[in-house]
């Protein structure tokens, strides 16, 4: 079995992974976060909360979506390909 790091015993969030900033969930195996202004975000809260509020910044057709193949979850312009697998076929998510 290998050895955790020191750093892990003083600090959960190293083994647990990130968690988003807005809705406190880990982010799993999967879930292709989005760092934004030194915040880590899951795609459904960036898509529901950082993108209304930034005035435009980002596109319009930023959405959260879920590739049916490989199951990633991620922030993408509506009509694209997985960013991972490049499957044409992705599961539009509700925002939070």
């Amino acid at each position: 079995m290998a050895a955790k790091p020191k750093d892990a015993a003083l600090n959960p969030v190293l083994e647990a992974g990130p968690v988003c900033a807005n809705c406190h969930q880990p982010l799993g195996e999967g879930v292709l976060p989005v760092n934004h202004e030194g915040a880590v975000y899951c795609p459904r809260c960036f898509v529901g909360s950082v993108v209304p509020a930034s005035n435009g910044r980002f596109h319009g057709s930023l959405v959260a979506a879920q590739c049916t193949k490989c199951e990633a979850t991620m922030v993408v312009p509506m009509g694209s390909r997985c960013p991972q697998c490049r499957w044409r076929i992705l599961n539009v998510l509700p925002p939070r």
